[in-house]
């Protein structure tokens, strides 16, 4: 609460973390997270007139830019001289903005705690240079596409009248129970020696992906086009093309690049789940078909070298967070036990069911695979620390059916997702606060793997398009606990120290290490890292994200330079990892961006809004509500009024039905 008593505060928040279930323990709050709470209850300062830091007038004080609108305080956001410092020294991308230098005497004397002296370059212990490379060559990045008539299937060969298990039943199979979904030892030999030969396969030339694939979505467009007939002639119609891209964050140590990473895009018809039954009557003896216990169970997921592990049975799991578990103890196992109840990842040993109709899809689909239209040399989309982000540019005309679509990477097995059928209004799946807070012990809740499992369960019978992150997709609170530096500043008392103590060169690598690591491993973890693979992303952040409360505490903490800074490096990372995307890259690179008006307070860049179309009838707007949040503020007028005209812009009357 804005001006509430920073004692009454304390005790609040004390009594709400420390507060329990009998059934459930909670971890300790933190010593840095009890303290970052006490700056957010404090009370905001009376007067917003313009600060310095090292000798900088802050450009754009709150009381210059405040707004008439009574329902508004800000025309534009206020400009911070320690947020634009934060900018320059993380240096990601864009021009330089000056600052005003103050006189001399407007300096502050500050702890020497943390000023630890500038240097021109930092390395890590184990020599990697850890300086940002700014490269460009997203600019002239090719595209993989595929059009309508690379999709044309024979859809007698994809159809049928039973479900896989029916047609197993009437060949003399008898449907297995829950635990009978298990593979017999002496059929499994078999069956992993005919499966696209997945456990043997690794990325060709060689590639370690620190993290990735990643699948991002970035809108539906429409323009002309010609699309087949029934019978193969051509007629004009207006397209509807998917448009997104894939990337890759690949160690540099032990991956080739010459030639370049190449990626794949193919149409890849496989046989889905069909919707589970409704009801279930167990009285009458007809209970659950197995495949729908756990359908997930069995399917492929790449591994950092291109090979393949299998998700384990939900049966053999324990109840505790595995999800960072990178071998047979974890979720995944080398070896696959259950038999796979869809298309995807199923291996056939029945050479005799192999139909002209199958073999024809067959010779079609391996044409396409050689093709150029799809296939994509990857781009270079920034580099440090020893690792580079790679970024695959994918296009996709969108036909009568809604398709699979594979991808593989330097010869990997193949990974696919779902683009929907033109005209239909894409199958959303949303989510938030994917995490937990720093009080709370994941092991009570196996992690966050039971509601990716979920998810994925449920992306086996009807296919998600498009995965919708609201906010929160990372918790980096553990910056307060996982770092040295950061964590001295939080341990400052004096709060004249603690509000002027400088952004340091080492402060920034601290954090870059610390966010560059998390999200990494974040990303590539568990289901989540598989879901990343196959759903197509869209995402906006929130405060976790970033740090907890980030942009809600009062002005004069938020304006401090080492906050500054976090917010800084965090926006760096945000924009590599959710949207594979630069500062440098606008609208005019990427029609689905909508700008701020005017860079934000704390974190010096332009706000990072989304619009794009989830099909015909349905556009979707994506506030950035961080950027230019500051405690008594979310968006500043002037980028309000950009998203409301993009809005009357893009919005067709008559035509689109919702707006997300």
């Amino acid at each position: 609460q804005v001006g509430a008593s920073p004692r009454k505060g304390d005790v609040r928040f004390a009594q709400q973390e420390q507060s329990s279930s009998s059934s459930r323990p909670t971890k300790q709050v933190s010593k840095q997270q009890y303290g970052l709470h006490q700056n957010k209850v404090e009370p905001s300062e009376g007067a917003h007139s313009a600060a310095t830091y090292d000798g900088h007038r802050d450009p754009i004080p709150p009381t210059a830019v405040q707004s008439l609108d009574q329902g508004l305080n800000y025309v534009i956001p206020p400009e911070t001289a320690s947020g634009i410092a934060a900018r320059q020294i993380v240096g990601f991308g864009g021009e330089p903005t000056p600052i005003e230098k103050a006189p001399a005497h407007h300096k502050h004397r500050i702890s020497n705690i943390l000023h630890r002296g500038h240097k021109v370059e930092i390395s890590s212990p184990n020599g990697v240079n850890t300086q940002s490379r700014y490269l460009n060559e997203w600019r002239q990045a090719g595209t993989a596409r595929l059009t309508a008539a690379d999709l044309i299937v024979d859809q007698g060969s994809t159809k049928t009248n039973s479900t896989w298990w029916e047609s197993r039943k009437s060949s003399g199979q008898q449907s297995r129970g829950v635990m009978d979904r298990r593979m017999d030892p002496a059929v499994q030999s078999e069956e992993m020696t005919v499966s696209n030969n997945f456990s043997h396969t690794t990325f060709q030339p060689a590639l370690y992906t620190k993290c990735g694939p990643l699948l991002r979505f970035t809108g539906i467009r429409r323009g002309g086009s010609q699309e087949p007939r029934d019978r193969g002639s051509l007629s004009s119609t207006r397209r509807e093309t998917w448009h997104g891209s894939v990337m890759i964050v690949t160690l540099d140590s032990q991956s080739v690049y010459d030639p370049p990473p190449t990626l794949q895009l193919f149409p890849e018809p496989i046989e889905l789940l069909p919707p589970p039954p409704q009801q279930v009557d167990a009285e009458s003896g007809h209970s659950l078909p197995p495949a729908y216990v756990d359908p997930v169970a069995g399917l492929p997921k790449l591994t950092r070298t291109g090979s393949v592990v299998y998700v384990k049975p939900v049966e053999d799991l324990d109840s505790v967070d595995l999800s960072r578990l990178e071998n047979d103890d974890g979720i995944f196992e080398k070896d696959r036990t259950a038999s796979v109840p869809t298309g995807y990842g199923r291996p056939s040993t029945n050479q005799s069911a192999i139909t002209p109709e199958t073999r024809k899809d067959s010779i079609r689909t391996r044409h396409s695979r050689r093709s150029g239209r799809g296939q994509v040399k990857g781009a270079r989309l920034h580099s440090e620390r020893g690792v580079t982000f790679w970024r695959f540019n994918l296009e996709v005309e969108l036909a009568n059916t809604q398709q699979r679509i594979g991808y593989r990477i330097n010869n990997s097995a193949t990974v696919g997702f779902w683009v929907p059928s033109k005209g239909q209004t894409m199958n959303m799946m949303f989510h938030s606060c994917n995490g937990f807070s720093m009080s709370v012990n994941p092991n009570d809740f196996s992690g966050p793997d039971p509601l990716w499992r979920d998810v994925l369960n449920n992306h086996q019978t009807r296919p998600f398009h498009v995965m919708i992150g609201g906010g929160d997709q990372i918790y980096n609170d553990r910056v307060m606990s996982e770092t040295t530096l950061f964590q001295e500043w939080l341990n400052i008392k004096n709060p004249l120290h603690k509000h002027t103590a400088p952004f340091t060169i080492e402060m920034r690598d601290e954090l870059e290490a610390f966010y560059l690591e998390r999200y990494a491993m974040w990303f590539s973890q568990g289901l989540f890292g598989m879901a990343n693979s196959q759903i197509p992303m869209v995402n906006v952040w929130d405060d976790h994200d970033i740090i907890d409360g980030f942009g809600s505490y009062p002005h004069h903490f938020m304006s401090s330079p080492v906050f500054c800074g976090l917010g800084a490096v965090a926006f760096k990372y945000y924009m590599l990892f959710q949207h594979q995307s630069v500062v440098d890259e606008g609208p005019e690179d990427e029609p689905s961006w909508l700008m701020g008006a005017a860079p934000g307070p704390y974190i010096n860049h332009l706000s990072r809004s989304l619009f794009m179309f989830l099909g015909k009838n349905i556009a979707f707007l994506g506030l950035d509500c961080r950027t230019e949040r500051m405690r008594e503020e979310i968006l500043s007028e002037s980028s309000y009024n950009l998203a409301f005209d993009r809005c009357h812009k893009e919005i067709i009357k008559g035509e689109t039905k919702h707006l997300i």
